[in-house]
């Protein structure tokens, strides 16, 4: 993996970044990829950091979003799940209405407050969640 990780080819890096969401010690390899020249490699990068929860992603899929906004890409900032995330989010909905629906699902899988606040303003019809604090 680590070979394949720092190959010369770019489509080669890219998809060792995919695979490396099951190697724990690429973290630190992932890191540096967000840097790499090759835009793909970069954006392979930032979905797997941010598939892992790591923070390091988020300027990346933060723009990354507004600019190509796909479904990895979207679960990848839920998944991290801090208030720039979801805000990015909410923009998102609010520029693209065809992909709301993917924001919206996001959204709802994430109990996080800002996600429920978000998702509330995004689809009025969804239903609450309503906790026995009884």
């Amino acid at each position: 993996m680590h070979d394949a990780l720092n190959a010369r080819e770019p489509d080669l890096r890219a998809s060792a970044c995919r695979c490396a969401r099951f190697w724990p010690a690429a973290v630190p390899r992932l890191i540096e990829l967000l840097e790499d020249l090759h835009h793909d490699v970069a954006r392979e990068a930032a979905i797997v950091l941010g598939v892992l929860g790591r923070c390091e992603a988020v300027p990346f899929l933060v723009g990354l979003v507004m600019r190509e906004p796909t479904n990895e890409v979207i679960e990848a900032l839920v998944t991290v799940g801090t208030d720039e995330c979801f805000v990015a989010l909410g923009r998102v909905a609010d520029v693209w209405p065809d992909l709301r629906h993917l924001v919206i699902r996001a959204l709802a899988a994430s109990d996080h407050r800002l996600a429920i606040t978000l998702l509330r303003r995004i689809d009025p019809d969804q239903p609450m969640i309503v906790t026995d604090e009884s």
